[in-house]
């Protein structure tokens, strides 16, 4: 910003300096719109300042005389100073609301953005729970399978020794081993191997 070329009269370049940073330091302007804007702003603010001013000091000159005796010439200059002053407050105030405007545009934006993040966040949470209930699911129908399976196995296992027994049981009376004796009497077939 040009702000030597805003500077006129008795006013001093640090208090324009001061007002500048005082806005930027208030709304932070970011990118080109910001920092357009808030220019506007910076500059309404100080032609208002110089407008007041001007307006205040035209009216303690003709302090002393009552506005009912002012000449014409006095008339129109107050008329000229109140619409000097109307102009600047108008400018100001439409650069000031358009700051405030895109502010509050990129309050939204961000509230927007955390509700979709935090909408997000609770999504993500509600799928791992659903898949760590499923992974409980599985796991359970898989020990029950898994448990299943070791029970069959098991008893193949058993019919498996079973059938052992019995073919060597036939063996040994195929032989004429004396097993069958063993048998019955009461004992075991492996009993009868001692004998």
């Amino acid at each position: 910003m040009r702000s030597r070329s805003v500077i006129a009269g008795d006013e001093l370049q640090e208090d324009f300096d001061r007002l500048a940073a005082g806005w930027r330091a208030e709304y932070e302007p970011e990118g080109q719109a910001g920092e357009s804007l808030i220019e506007r702003v910076i500059l309404g603010d100080w032609f208002l300042r110089r407008a007041e001013r001007v307006c205040m000091e035209a009216e303690a000159e003709l302090a002393a005389v009552h506005p009912l005796d002012w000449t014409e010439e006095q008339h129109k200059q107050m008329q000229l100073y109140s619409r000097y002053k109307t102009t600047a407050e108008r400018s100001f105030y439409r650069a000031f609301y358009a700051v405030r405007g895109l502010r509050k545009d990129k309050l939204k934006e961000e509230l927007d953005i955390a509700r979709v993040r935090k909408q997000m966040e609770q999504c993500a949470r509600e799928i791992l729970k659903e898949a760590g209930e499923e992974a409980k699911i599985q796991s359970k129908s898989t020990s029950k399978t898994k448990g299943a399976i070791e029970a069959r196995l098991g008893h193949a296992q058993l019919q498996a020794s079973q059938g052992a027994v019995v073919r060597e049981a036939k063996k040994e009376i195929r032989v004429g081993r004396g097993p069958v004796r063993a048998c019955r009497a009461g004992g075991s077939p492996g009993d009868a191997q001692g004998t």
